[in-house]
């Protein structure tokens, strides 16, 4: 390694080879944790006022995993938006756990954490997961939970060879590959679109784009206040068939659709 000078080589070369190695093992991990520190530290200067403190915390417990060889990683309940872009640095890394935080996508450097086995990352506001997923070879349990994900990389998942255990409830996915359903048998679909496609009762889920947008608001606003309206009940019920316990679905498909309509204005 070009940072391992000569002197360091020179005060090392006369002990035995066993020796040698780690000397020169153990030198270059401490260029490679001030690298490491060091753009952990660009990562929190550049944050928003807003996020600074929490970016801080999140700082400091990546940079103490790094330095202590302790490889399990757990953030949780940070208000932050974004993660340092720094994780190829934690090369042993085996277990993550990032929940409770407004966190949309994961950083590049995050999918060449080679040897990462679990991987945790429920309540926080992914919008997708990247077809990178297919580089974590190791992973062998991913919980996606009570997320905002509409689909799943259906090969990129499939290719994992170690996946055993795949957790995707509570969130607003429309459709799953059948080989996906195949492999991951087990997989928890409650609370998520997915589960209704599946189920043996049928839908009609067409009925709720005919609706005109005053019904939709009145039907979306009268949900998000807990009350109980005819067009609610008729929805529930009479047009789409979903049992009472469905409501969380019910207003995802409103939501949706409103969404849908004023993209479509501006």
């Amino acid at each position: 390694n070009k940072k391992l000078n000569e002197s360091t080589l020179s005060n090392i070369s006369s002990h035995s080879p066993n020796y040698c190695a780690s000397k020169i093992q153990a030198t270059y991990r401490g260029y490679r944790e001030r690298k490491f520190t060091k753009l952990l530290n660009q990562w929190v200067q550049s944050g928003p006022d807003n996020e600074r403190d929490d970016r801080k915390n999140v700082s400091a417990t990546i940079k103490s995993l790094h330095k202590s060889h302790h490889y399990s990683l757990y953030i949780k309940s940070k208000n932050i938006s974004t993660l340092p872009n720094v994780f190829d640095q934690l090369t042993h890394l085996v277990e993550a756990h990032i929940t409770k935080t407004n966190i949309q996508q994961l950083p590049d450097s995050f999918f060449k954490i080679a040897n990462l086995e679990y991987l945790g990352l429920a309540e926080n506001k992914l919008t997708h997961l990247p077809k990178k997923i297919e580089q974590l070879k190791k992973l062998s349990w991913l919980c996606l939970e009570d997320n905002m994900l509409t689909a799943l990389p259906k090969n990129e998942l499939t290719n994992l060879s170690n996946l055993r255990d795949l957790r995707c409830s509570k969130n607003i996915i429309l459709d799953i590959d059948c080989h996906l359903l195949e492999k991951y048998k087990g997989i928890s679909f409650r609370e998520n679109l997915a589960e209704i496609f599946y189920s043996k009762q049928k839908y009609n889920f067409n009925l709720v784009p005919k609706l005109s947008m005053e019904k939709l608001d009145e039907a979306n606003n009268f949900i998000i206040s807990n009350k109980k309206s005819s067009i609610i009940d008729y929805l529930e019920r009479k047009a789409l068939g979903l049992p009472n316990d469905n409501i969380t679905i019910l207003h995802t498909l409103i939501q949706r659709e409103l969404k849908n309509r004023k993209l479509k204005t501006q």
